[in-house]
């Protein structure tokens, strides 16, 4: 491969890390390797970085680097996002959408206001967006036959978005707490398309949503008049229909595979939730319970990690916040203790497998890691992270963490890669 004069700053960068990749996958173990092979490579990793491998077969280390310090983990915060989720929800956890009204119901006609009640559910909205590009089936064009198969007909008053099982903050408190692109969507109990309109953030989440759940009750038959507001849920009002979200094993797995920083922090901010939002039937928030908000979510989720020995500072469920950090030691120590939850499988098949899918679709295809490795990686400006599992060439489970820092991501990968095909050759 010959660098071409004309690049330079990141084009630069990215081609020599390609270069340093091409030349440690062609030295990458083609059948096996060693616990010192893998050492070597883990004292090589530059910046300031830490990593801890540890065989789960026999709890005994393979390698380390200072694997105590605390660095900035980026999106390997999802790990721990993932694995309080899965736990406080279960894997068949469901948020529903739901419509209510406390107004009078007789011969199909609704007398009085229908209140669309969020619970918390990140890919409610239409079938051309959340079907098309999740599969999730909480469409506003389900919920409308939903209700219609009840008999309703007619609807006297307005259609009323009720956001209150979350705070109103649009976004973490990096961004100050408003919408941002990096995110990728806008924070609501309530949310329609992710918060998306147009290419741009809708400016009141809950009444947009009331606007499109009126268009979809007039296209299923239902007659409902024009107006449409926000407000809370009146506590005497009834469920008259609803939509289930994906399972908490779909929404985790569509986090954690392609790193998507949206479901991560509404994923944190439902953990504040009562358990019973999401049982599989299609779970109800009591209302008037508190609001639920990041900082209570990532309360809970470093609450779960101490309880499986796992210490972590968390500020969001994304990894977005500098500010997210743990030591390599203390991401394995987690690893290695979800492997004896229930939901284990669940939080395994949620990661990115080595070239096959997710953000390491196109890493170490070439290499014994290729479809025996699965992992979180995590990146910001001058952070890379590579969390994970392998199956290695002997049948061994070995969990392993990276976290490097103050580096350039594209050279980082390339050892990091280094590591993981050598773990994945152990016999």
């Amino acid at each position: 491969m010959l660098l071409r004069p004309e690049l330079t700053g990141n084009a630069l960068l990215r081609a020599i890390a390609t270069l340093i990749a091409f030349t440690l996958m062609a030295a990458a173990p083609a059948a096996a390797s060693t616990p010192a092979q893998v050492r070597s490579a883990v004292k090589k990793l530059s910046g300031n970085a830490g990593a801890y491998v540890l065989d789960l077969e026999t709890n005994r280390r393979i390698a380390s680097k200072r694997a105590a310090t605390k660095r900035i983990i980026a999106s390997n915060a999802k790990l721990y996002t993932a694995a309080a989720a899965l736990d406080r929800f279960g894997p068949d956890g469901r948020f529903s959408t739901g419509l209510w009204t406390n107004g009078s119901i007789v011969g199909g006609v609704i007398t009085g206001d229908v209140y669309l009640r969020g619970g918390g559910d990140p890919l409610f909205g239409s079938a051309s967006f959340v079907g098309k590009n999740f599969g999730s089936r909480a469409t506003a064009e389900r919920l409308a036959l939903n209700l219609r198969s009840t008999g309703i007909t007619r609807i006297t008053g307005r259609i009323i978005g009720d956001e209150s099982v979350f705070d109103r903050r649009r976004g973490t408190a990096k961004y100050r707490y408003r919408a941002n692109w990096e995110i990728g969507g806008s924070l609501s109990g309530l949310v329609f398309n992710k918060g998306l309109s147009r290419g741009r953030f809708q400016s009141n989440p809950p009444r947009h949503a009331a606007g499109r759940m009126r268009a979809a009750l007039r296209s299923a038959g239902i007659r409902v008049g024009t107006r449409i507001s926000t407000g809370r849920t009146p506590k005497n009002a009834a469920r008259v229909a609803f939509v289930a979200s994906l399972p908490m094993s779909a929404l985790v797995r569509q986090m954690n595979k392609p790193s998507n920083n949206y479901l991560a922090e509404m994923l944190v901010k439902s953990l504040a939730l009562p358990t019973a939002a999401a049982n599989p039937t299609g779970g109800v928030v009591p209302i008037g319970s508190r609001r639920a908000t990041t900082r209570a979510g990532t309360r809970i989720a470093r609450r779960h990690a101490a309880s499986l020995g796992g210490t972590v500072a968390l500020s969001d469920g994304s990894g977005l916040s500098r500010s997210d950090r743990a030591a390599p030691r203390e991401v394995v120590d987690l690893l290695r203790a979800i492997t004896g939850q229930p939901a284990f499988d669940e939080f395994e098949t949620s990661l990115a497998i080595v070239g096959v899918d997710g953000t390491l679709a196109k890493r170490m295809r070439g290499t014994p890691a290729r479809r025996n490795c699965s992992g979180k990686t995590g990146t910001l400006s001058n952070v890379s992270a590579l969390a994970g599992y392998c199956i290695t060439a002997g049948g061994r489970r070995v969990a392993f963490a990276i976290l490097q820092n103050v580096v350039a991501p594209y050279l980082a990968r390339a050892q990091q890669d280094r590591v993981v095909a050598r773990i994945a050759a152990l016999r």
